[in-house]
């Protein structure tokens, strides 16, 4: 899927698509429930499907976007995964949980897995959360 050398610094991303679904890959600062801890790296995968109706959601890096274009100023000033439909945001940082707007479930986490060691590291997808119904 991706070289782990590939997520170089903390908000590295690699878009994807497992089970047809589109998906992000991050490198985050911390360690994130359901995600991946390789000594200091730290990733976490999500899908990129709304839970609200199901648009694209995106990695909005800058929070002053995020404030003026989501209404949702994140506490912590770090990035968040944004649906630009109905202005969602949800945190990477806490699992994917939604933090703003009208999606009230988290992004279905994909599960991970590295292969290899060193220069020869590799990042796959071994499996997903099942999607909650749409709507909520």
């Amino acid at each position: 899927m991706a070289p782990l050398s590939a997520l170089k610094t903390p908000w590295a991303e690699h878009l994807f698509t497992y089970a047809g679904r589109p998906c992000t890959l991050l490198r985050v600062p911390r360690p994130v429930a359901g995600g991946l801890s390789v000594e200091d790296v730290h990733l976490a995968a999500f899908s990129r499907v709304c839970t609200h109706l199901g648009c694209a959601v995106n990695l909005v890096r800058d929070p002053e976007v995020l404030a003026f274009a989501f209404n949702y100023r994140p506490p912590d000033g770090q990035p968040h995964l944004g649906c630009r439909c109905h202005y969602s945001v949800f945190s990477a940082l806490d699992a994917g949980k939604a933090v703003f707007g009208k999606a009230n479930g988290p992004l279905p986490r994909v599960r991970l897995d590295v292969r290899g060691t060193g220069a020869q590291a590799t990042v796959w997808a071994t499996g997903i959360e099942p999607a909650p119904a749409l709507g909520g």
